[in-house]
């Protein structure tokens, strides 16, 4: 008993198409997202790559960025870099401009961004910033000892938390922060 099959391939060129940046560009990309205009902007090595759908656009920045975040309330576009953080906002002509918010010389790496209706959250491995996004003398610096990392941070119902290595979770409270005992998180969940 036997089974014959027919295969079939395509003739010509596959449907490829090889491109190369200029060289102001890196391949190194690490964050992603896509803006309400339907732009995806890439954290690059170099800087904010832009892509609309048909035309590639580069935004240089000092110093590398590392990650994005829109804001869910007014679609607001932050970027967090190796030695600082920002705002990306854009112009008439549909390209980016940054703005820092950092009002220090030297902020570290921020790897991560919350976002609440009030403050956005810069996070570094031992450091965490809060600004409202629109006055950077009020940002406040909250800094931990260097065994103190900062492990991971979310959102949740307009709080935001954070968890120290070996320390706990923690949530923001007005400009300071409080550990999360498990009395008091048990107790909201009933």
């Amino acid at each position: 008993l036997g089974i014959h099959t027919i295969t079939y391939t395509q003739d010509g060129y596959p449907y490829i198409s090889n491109f190369s940046f200029n060289e102001t560009v890196d391949n190194d990309n690490f964050d992603l997202l896509q803006d309400d205009y339907n732009n995806i902007l890439f954290a690059n090595r170099k800087g904010i790559l832009t892509f609309n759908s048909r035309s590639w656009d580069f935004l240089p920045l000092a110093y590398f960025p590392l990650c994005l975040e829109k804001s869910p309330f007014d679609g607001a576009i932050y970027t967090g870099c190796q030695n600082g953080y920002g705002i990306l906002n854009m112009d008439e002509t549909g390209k980016y401009n940054y703005l820092s918010l950092n009002n220090i010389d030297s902020t570290g790496e921020i790897s991560s961004i919350s976002v609440t209706s009030e403050n956005i959250y810069f996070i570094g491995q031992n450091r965490i910033f809060q600004t409202s996004g629109k006055d950077d003398a009020k940002n406040k610096l909250w800094e931990f000892a260097f065994e103190n990392l900062v492990t991971g941070s979310y959102v949740f119902r307009e709080t935001f938390y954070f968890s120290i290595l070996d320390r706990g979770l923690y949530k923001a409270v007005n400009d300071t922060f409080e550990l999360v005992t498990a009395n008091s998180f048990t107790e909201k969940m009933q």
